[in-house]
């Protein structure tokens, strides 16, 4: 007969197994991309930050406010590579990274109401929210 313990513990390998075969499967999905999400439109807007136009005079766009968000990582980028070939990709594994640290966020906070609770809502929160 199986004791609680041990019962409790098969369950916390079985939860750690398929978190990290998600995290897997979310890296392998870099290299691929993010059909849903406009993921070429954003970097855009940030470069041309880094390139030097004026927020709110030279660019019309709604969405420039996420440009001023990306300009960091984009920065970060730029010094690290020397140029922008390839930020696409290392845009995707940050993404991937941060909403990796989110799901982390949600389990954590989430744990007072029941720690079976909060695991399933941050993995539907790390395999289908974008």
């Amino acid at each position: 007969m199986i004791s609680v313990s041990n019962k409790r513990y098969a369950e916390k390998i079985a939860e750690w197994s398929f978190f990290l075969g998600v995290i897997v499967l979310v890296f392998w999905k870099c290299k691929y991309g993010y059909a849903t999400l406009d993921e070429a439109f954003y970097p855009t807007i940030g470069y041309r930050f880094l390139q030097g136009d004026a927020i709110l005079y030279e660019e019309w766009s709604n969405t420039q406010l996420t440009g001023i968000l990306m300009l960091p990582i984009l920065k970060i980028y730029q010094i690290i590579n020397g140029g922008m070939e390839g930020v696409y990709l290392y845009l995707r594994y940050t993404y991937t990274i941060l909403k990796i640290l989110i799901a982390g966020l949600i389990y954590y906070r989430f744990q007072r109401f029941g720690k079976r609770k909060a695991y399933v809502t941050a993995m539907l929160f790390l395999i289908f929210a974008s």
